[in-house]
């Protein structure tokens, strides 16, 4: 279980990853992984997901989260981006975040070779958000989810998860995507200033989106936030955040996680959710 909290005159920010039942049952840590970084009024928010099928699935999370959180930290710094109140242009970012995925990637490769790992056994999905006053920006190699909400209180999806020709089939940032990265990379850019959002590994996404609907005899795929539990839980957020301190929230949040509903208790996959809330909206 690991939980982080950040609070600062605009934004909340409260994230938490936590094994599901199966794991539970069968004595294995937690296969997600998470962070968040608060950055002179900017923010990294970071969502790893383990593949089931990769031996050291926990630690390959962990460590492409760590070594996430200082790439994009350093792309940040090195732009001066903050300093300038300057934003990449859309085909910039794009440019942009096939290099930096790639340079995770290859110091994934370089960590797995100084550990003796096989680079497969580190298989990991990742979701990348930069957020700041001037808007964000997102990359996303494989599945998970994210949505963000706007100044009118609308709430938007902010990527489509990768799904390949089987059902639970994705990539990872250990796969072989780097020959054709538009296909297997999903970038995201808005430039304007949003009030919320939700990074979220596929343990809750059925909580948190409405994923199918039945329409006749056929059910169709989708991919809309949903409102009717986001709304109130920024709501409680706001709430909590000024009633308790932060490692009360991180409790807090980590106890939602676990059991704050039927389904949440009840959920086989591992569970990470990242909330930003900000808090004069």
């Amino acid at each position: 279980m690991k939980s982080t909290h950040s609070y600062t005159d605009n934004w909340i920010v409260i994230g938490g990853s936590v094994a599901g039942q199966k794991h539970l049952q069968q004595n294995i840590l937690c296969q997600d992984a998470h962070n968040y970084t608060e950055l002179n009024g900017w923010g990294i928010a970071i969502v790893c997901d383990g593949a089931g099928s990769a031996t050291y699935a926990d630690i390959g999370a962990t460590e492409t989260t760590r070594i996430a959180t200082i790439e994009i930290q350093n792309l940040v710094q090195q732009n001066k981006w903050i300093e300038n109140a300057t934003f990449p242009s859309q085909k910039e970012w794009n440019t942009i975040a096939n290099q930096v995925a790639y340079g995770i990637y290859t110091k994934l490769q370089l960590f797995a070779i100084k550990n003796k790992y096989t680079l497969s056994d580190l298989a990991c999905t990742i979701i990348v958000l930069i957020n700041s006053p001037l808007g964000v920006l997102l990359f996303h190699i494989g599945d998970g989810r994210g949505a963000y909400c706007d100044t009118n209180k609308n709430w938007h999806t902010l990527f489509t998860p990768f799904r390949g020709e089987y059902a639970n089939e994705t990539v990872f940032i250990t796969s072989a995507i780097w020959q054709d990265t538009d296909k297997y990379i999903g970038t995201n850019y808005i430039p304007n200033p949003i009030t919320a959002f939700a990074l979220l590994s596929d343990g809750v996404e059925k909580y948190c989106f409405h994923l199918n609907e039945k329409l006749g005899t056929i059910f169709v795929s989708k991919n809309e936030p949903y409102t009717l539990f986001l709304d109130p839980l920024i709501e409680n957020i706001r709430a909590l955040n000024s009633e308790n301190t932060p490692t009360e929230m991180q409790e807090l949040w980590l106890s939602f996680l676990q059991n704050g509903t039927i389904g949440l208790e009840q959920e086989e996959d591992d569970k990470t959710l990242i909330i930003g809330v900000s808090y004069l909206s």
